[in-house]
């Protein structure tokens, strides 16, 4: 239960550290099972952290476009 506080507390962090003058760089976040990789997602999601995420159970096409989202920059989190 303390790794999803201390994530979202390094996110929320590091987000404040770009400062409002600056675009949100992007953030990759790694899981060891599609399982977490949801719940992370979702965690986030409630956060209100804009997140995209490819797993191995998605479509190619999907994860093709998460991935092109992310590098278009309207995912600033991508988790994987």
């Amino acid at each position: 239960m303390q790794k999803p506080r201390k994530l979202i507390r390094y996110v929320t962090k590091v987000r404040a550290e770009e400062g409002a003058t600056r675009r949100p760089g992007p953030m990759l976040v790694f899981c060891t099972k599609i399982k977490t990789v949801k719940f992370v997602v979702e965690f986030l999601q409630q956060h209100k952290v804009r997140v995209a995420s490819i797993r191995g159970d998605m479509p190619q096409a999907a994860r093709e476009r998460a991935l092109r989202d992310f590098r278009a920059g309207k995912f600033t989190t991508l988790v994987r």
